[in-house]
C-alpha cells in the first residue's frame, strides 16, 4: 500500500470511541458500525460512498432522499387534491344537462363512457381508499430494510422461487438468470420484494425500502444501468397493482427516460454521442458487443413499451415513449424474436401499422409488444375522434381499424392439451386487442347499428377468452386484464340497457338472460382477480356501482 492511502486503521482513529448516546446516523445505528456523527455526513457512510442513506433523527439534518420523500408526499397530497376537484366537476356536468350538446341517448352514453375509456380509478373511489393499499414513501423510509446480504440462501430462495413463478406477471419480455446474485442490489431486492409478496412474507414492507434506496443510489455509484431500468418495471408495476397510481407512474417514467438516454429504443442507430443537446445520450452502456447483449438490450426496451402502452391507458395518461416521429425519439429497434430479420428502415411501431399482417409471428413476446402497440393507439385515437363530423383523423381510424382486424386474424387461438399448458399472455393478447375494438368504436357504439353489433362481439370475445382460464391461474395472471374486463362489463351493462329500452323485440326476456349471464362471466372473473391486486379490486368496485345504477 502506498505511503500516500490512508490505511483502515486511518480512517478508525478519525471515527471518536464515544458518542453520545442517539447521535450516530441512522445507517451506522441500522448496520451497527461506529459513527463520528459528522455533518453533514459521517465518515463511515462518506467512505462508502452512501451518502444518500446517512441522516440523523435529531429532526434538523435531512438527506437528498428524505427531501424527495416529503417533496413526493407533498404532491400526492396536491393530486389527491386536484382529483377531488375533478370529481365533483365531473359530478356537476353530470347535473346539468345544459353544459354541453346531449347524446343521442344521454343514459346509455354517459355509463358506457366513463367505463370504456380510461381508468382513472382513483376518481370514483375515495382516496383514502387507494392511499392504504401501500404504505408511501415517508412510510417506507421510516421502515427497516434490509441488505440481501443479511439473509441465508434458505430465506432468499423460497422467494426467488415466488418471483419466478408471477415473473410474467412483471415482466413477460426478461428471462433472468438461474443465479440472482449476479444481478445488481437495486434488481435483486426489487424480485425478492415480489417474492415476499406473493409467498405471504413479512419481509415485503423491508425489501420496498431497500429496493427504493437501492435504486436510487445505484446509479451514482455506477451499477448496471440495465439492471435498475428491469428494477424501475418492477417498481412501476407494483405500486400501480396496489393503487398507488403517482408511485407507479413515476417509476414507470423513470424507466423511459432511462431506455431513451441509453439509446435503447435505437439499438442498431450507430453509436456516437450527439452534438444536439436535445439527443445527447449516456455513454455508460457502450456499444453492443455481443449478439447476447444486443437480445438482453432489445427485450428490456419492449418490456419497457409494453409496461407504457398498456397502463399509461389504465390510468389515462399519455404514454411516456412518445412516437412523434422525431429523430431522436422515433422508435427504431425490431420487435423481440426478431433479432435475425433484415432492419427495416423508418419506425419499428409505424411499419407495423402500416403492415399489420406482414411477417406474421407465433413469438409470444412479438404479439404481447404488438398487442399493446395496437391497444394504446385504439384508445388514443377514440379520444380524437368523437364525433363523426370530425373528419381530421378519419383517415388514420379506418386504417387502424383494418389494421387491428388484419392482426387479430394472425393471432393463434387459445388451445392446448389442457389448461394448464396454456400460456397465460395469450390470455392478455387476445383480451388487449378486443378491447383495442371496444375503445375504437366507441364514440360511435350508441348511433350505429354496425358499430354496435362489432363492438358486443368484441366483448363477447373477452369473455369467451376468460371462460378458458381456470381458478387455480387467477393468480398468474397479467393484472392488466382488470382494465380491459371493465371496458368489456361496460359494452354487457350497455347492451342490457338497450333491449330494456327497445319496444321492438319480440322476446326481451331471453336475451336480457342471456346478457346478464355474460356480464356476470366478466365481474367473476375481476372478483376472482381482485383477491390478488388492489387496484382490480377498485376496478370491481367501479363496475359493480355502475352496474347497479344502470337498473
Amino acid at each position: 500500500m502506498s505511503s500516500s492511502e490512508p490505511s483502515s486503521s486511518a480512517f478508525q482513529d478519525e471515527i471518536p470511541t464515544v458518542l453520545q448516546r442517539g447521535a450516530a446516523c441512522l445507517a451506522c445505528r441500522r448496520k451497527k458500525m461506529k459513527c463520528d456523527g459528522k455533518k453533514p455526513f459521517c465518515t463511515q457512510c462518506k467512505r462508502a460512498r452512501q451518502e444518500d442513506d446517512c441522516q440523523y433523527d435529531d429532526g434538523e439534518h435531512k438527506s437528498r432522499h428524505r427531501i424527495l420523500a416529503e417533496q413526493v408526499d407533498q404532491l400526492e397530497s396536491r393530486l389527491r387534491q386536484l382529483e377531488g376537484e375533478a370529481r365533483i366537476r365531473d359530478l356537476a356536468s353530470a347535473a346539468n344537462p345544459d353544459s354541453g350538446t346531449p347524446p343521442a341517448d344521454p343514459a346509455l352514453t354517459a355509463l358506457f363512457s366513463e367505463m370504456a375509456l380510461g381508468l382513472n380509478t382513483s376518481l370514483p373511489i375515495s382516496s383514502v381508499d387507494a392511499q392504504a393499499l401501500v404504505p408511501s414513501l415517508t412510510q417506507v423510509s421510516a421502515v427497516q430494510s434490509f441488505d440481501t446480504q443479511d439473509f441465508s440462501p434458505g430465506h432468499l430462495q423460497p422467494l426467488a422461487a415466488a418471483f419466478l413463478a408471477h415473473r410474467y406477471q412483471f415482466c413477460p419480455l426478461i428471462r433472468f438468470p438461474d443465479v440472482f446474485e449476479v444481478l445488481s442490489p437495486s434488481l435483486k431486492n426489487a424480485i425478492y420484494m415480489v417474492g415476499a409478496r406473493f409467498s405471504s412474507s413479512h419481509l415485503e414492507t423491508s425489501f420496498l425500502p431497500s429496493s427504493l434506496q437501492a435504486l436510487s443510489s445505484g446509479l451514482a455509484r455506477g451499477e448496471s444501468v440495465l439492471d435498475a431500468i428491469i428494477a424501475s418495471c418492477i417498481l412501476a408495476l407494483y405500486f400501480f397493482i396496489n393503487g398507488r397510481l403517482l408511485e407507479g407512474h413515476y417509476h414507470a417514467s423513470a424507466a423511459v427516460t432511462l431506455v431513451l438516454q441509453c439509446g435503447i429504443h435505437q439499438i442498431d442507430k450507430p453509436y456516437v454521442t450527439e452534438t444536439n443537446f436535445s439527443t445527447v445520450r449516456d455513454t455508460r452502456l457502450g456499444p453492443v458487443r455481443t449478439p447476447a447483449e444486443r437480445v438482453l438490450r432489445m427485450r428490456i426496451f419492449w418490456q419497457v413499451f409494453y409496461l407504457d402502452r398498456c397502463w399509461s391507458v389504465a390510468i389515462g395518461m399519455s404514454p411516456g415513449l412518445s412516437e412523434n416521429f422525431t429523430q431522436a425519439s422515433a422508435i427504431t429497434t425490431q420487435f423481440p424474436g426478431e433479432e435475425g430479420q433484415q432492419v427495416t428502415a423508418g419506425s419499428t411501431i409505424s411499419n407495423f401499422f402500416d403492415n399489420p399482417g406482414v411477417a406474421a409471428s407465433n413469438n409470444i413476446e412479438v404479439l404481447l409488444v404488438k398487442s399493446a402497440a395496437l391497444f394504446e393507439k385504439a384508445s388514443s385515437l377514440a379520444l380524437l375522434i368523437q364525433d363523426a363530423s370530425d373528419d381530421r383523423h378519419w383517415d388514420d381510424y379506418i386504417k387502424f381499424q383494418n389494421a387491428i382486424e388484419q392482426f387479430l386474424a394472425t393471432i393463434p387461438a387459445i388451445t392446448g392439451p389442457s389448461a394448464s399448458e396454456i400460456d397465460l399472455r395469450l390470455v392478455v393478447v387476445h383480451t388487449l386487442l378486443r378491447t383495442a375494438i371496444i375503445h375504437l368504436y366507441h364514440p360511435f357504439a350508441t348511433a350505429d347499428i354496425n358499430i354496435h353489433a362489432k363492438s358486443l362481439e368484441a366483448a363477447r370475445g373477452i369473455r369467451e377468452v376468460i371462460r378458458t382460464i381456470r381458478t387455480r391461474q387467477f393468480q398468474y395472471l397479467d393484472p392488466i386484464l382488470g382494465s380491459c374486463w371493465m371496458s368489456a362489463a361496460a359494452v354487457f351493462i350497455r347492451e342490457r340497457s338497450t333491449i330494456r329500452l327497445s319496444a321492438a323485440l319480440i322476446d326481451p326476456g331471453s336475451l336480457l338472460e342471456d346478457v346478464e349471464q355474460e356480464l356476470q362471466s366478466v365481474i367473476g372473473a375481476t372478483r376472482k382477480l381482485a383477491q390478488f391486486f388492489p387496484i382490480v379490486d377498485l376496478i370491481l368496485r367501479k363496475i359493480e356501482l355502475h352496474n347497479a345504477s344502470s337498473y
